[in-house]
C-alpha cells in the first residue's frame, strides 16, 4: 500500500474556530515497491515517479496538530499505466550488495556457526581470506534466492524511460476519464476568464 502524509500546525486563537497557524511541519511518502496479485500470478509495482490518485483520505487532530493521510487501499482494484519490465527489480547491484551485507551480519550474530563454517585452518578466528570466501558464498546465496524470486514474480511495472504517463489510481478508468474531463472544463473556463480580463484591460 502506498501512502503520503502531511503534518500541520493547527493552533487556534482564543475565541476563534479557524486555525491561525497552519504551517506544514512534516511530509512523508512511501515509495516502497508493492504487488498486484491475481489468482495465479503477481506483478511488482515500483511507484517512484508515478502520478498517484488516491481514493482514501483521512484527517485527524491531536495535540494542536492536524494530520492528513492519503493512501491506496489494500485488497482493492488498482488501475496502473506504466512500463512493464520483465527483468526483476530485485536483481540490481545495489540491492544485492545490501542483502549480502545483511546476510553476513546475521552470520556474525552466530559466531560458533561462523567459525565452524569458515574457519578452515581452525585458528579460532576468521582471517581475511576466509572472510573473502564468506562474502563470496553470501553473494551466491543471495543471487540464487533472487533468481528464484524473479522467476516466480516475473514482471515489474515502473516509470517509462521516455517520460510517458505513469499512473497509479484507485479509481476505475471510467471514473478517471470523467475526472479529467471535469478538470479540462475547469481549465477552459479559467482560460476564457483570463482572456476576457485581458481584452478588457487592453
Amino acid at each position: 500500500m502506498r501512502y503520503r502524509a502531511w503534518v500541520f500546525a493547527n493552533q487556534l486563537q482564543k475565541g476563534s474556530k479557524i486555525p491561525t497557524d497552519i504551517r506544514l511541519l512534516d511530509y512523508l511518502q512511501s515509495d516502497d515497491i508493492f504487488y498486484l496479485k491475481e489468482s495465479s500470478s503477481s506483478c511488482a509495482v515500483d511507484p517512484k515517479g508515478a502520478e498517484i490518485i488516491h481514493s482514501q483520505r483521512r484527517t485527524f487532530y491531536n495535540h494542536a496538530h492536524c494530520y492528513v493521510e492519503e493512501y491506496l487501499p489494500a485488497d482493492k482494484r488498482l488501475y496502473v499505466l506504466g512500463y512493464l519490465d520483465t527483468r526483476h527489480h530485485l536483481n540490481t547491484e545495489v540491492a544485492i550488495q545490501k542483502e549480502v551485507k545483511t546476510l553476513i551480519t546475521e552470520w556474525k550474530a552466530s559466531p560458533t556457526k561462523m567459525l565452524l563454517h569458515f574457519d578452515q585452518d581452525r585458528s579460532g578466528k576468521v582471517d581475511m581470506q576466509e572472510w573473502e570466501k564468506a562474502g563470496t558464498e553470501a553473494r551466491r546465496e543471495v543471487e540464487i534466492k533472487r533468481q528464484t524470486q524473479a522467476h516466480m514474480q516475473r514482471y515489474t511495472l515502473a516509470k517509462p524511460k521516455n517520460n510517458q504517463l505513469f499512473l497509479i489510481s484507485a479509481l476505475s478508468p471510467h471514473a478517471l476519464c470523467n475526472q479529467y474531463k471535469c478538470w479540462g472544463f475547469v481549465h477552459l473556463d479559467i482560460l476564457a476568464l483570463l482572456l476576457l480580463i485581458y481584452f478588457r484591460l487592453v
